[in-house]
């Protein structure tokens, strides 16, 4: 697996389309997701249309739509159980459908936002969503051959086995 990551509207897309020959059909995008989506459905999309893709862009998308869910009642991860561990607690049910993924799909590219640089935010939502996202990147940068930070449209290796 390759992990793309960098600042948001760094080029990463760009750049995968221009290093690793991909177009717009084999690319599945979380943006897609529906808003509401539950957990269940993020797996299914993932494990459906992320399985047939060569590159699945803005997996930070779907982190953001499990906090979502959470506080509007619609989650596993309720709003009450939202501690300082609980980041954990998302980035881990992320992980876990990511790990059987690339069982099945070694050879993807994925992407994910940087958004750990910065000031730390105030609300406590935001700060969950940084460190859910932060866990999530160590995953996939620990289960990567290659990571990749791309800024100004420029790669740059950070990781290689």
């Amino acid at each position: 697996m390759i992990f793309v990551t960098g600042g948001a509207y760094q080029g990463k897309y760009h750049y995968i389309k221009a290093n690793f020959h991909m177009d717009d059909s084999m690319v599945c995008n979380c943006c897609d997701i529906d808003k509401n989506a539950e957990l269940s459905d993020i797996e299914e999309f993932l494990m459906t249309k992320g399985a047939q893709a060569g590159c699945i862009l803005n997996v930070h998308e779907l982190i953001k739509n499990i906090i979502a869910n959470a506080e509007s009642g619609l989650n596993a991860v309720s709003a009450a159980e939202k501690t300082d561990e609980s980041y954990k607690i998302i980035g881990k049910s992320v992980t876990d459908i990511l790990e059987r993924l690339l069982r099945q799909r070694p050879d993807l590219i994925i992407t994910m936002d940087e958004v750990g640089c910065g000031i730390v935010p105030v609300e406590k939502a935001d700060r969950l969503y940084r460190e859910a996202v932060g866990y999530t990147g160590c995953f996939l940068a620990e289960k990567a051959d290659r990571v990749i930070r791309v800024i100004s449209g420029i790669g740059q290796v950070i990781q290689e086995s």
